[in-house]
């Protein structure tokens, strides 16, 4: 059976905000997992391309539409999160 989604790919979204002479960036605290403080993300499907996965986590994580988006950096060090960990977030 094949899996909805590309389990070594997701995408992190870092806001970066301006106000009065400080920069902020937008960070998401999730209720369900005590109150642990995340970057707007989401995981890529099977037949997504990455820029539009960037423009679908950031609608439906904080409401942001037509936002100028580039990609910072890739990682890709196998086992910097574990299943477990990812699962104790749902």
């Amino acid at each position: 059976m094949e899996k909805e989604f590309i389990e070594q790919v997701s995408i992190d979204c870092v806001i970066f905000g301006y106000r009065e002479r400080k920069l902020y960036v937008l960070i998401l605290t999730l209720k369900n997992a005590n109150n642990l403080r995340v970057l707007p993300s989401g995981y890529v499907g099977q037949e997504e391309d990455i820029d539009f996965v960037t423009q679908r986590v950031l609608e439906t994580r904080i409401g942001l539409t037509d936002a100028y988006v580039e990609q910072f950096y890739t990682f890709g060090k196998s086992g910097r999160s574990t299943k477990e960990e990812m699962e104790s977030l749902d």
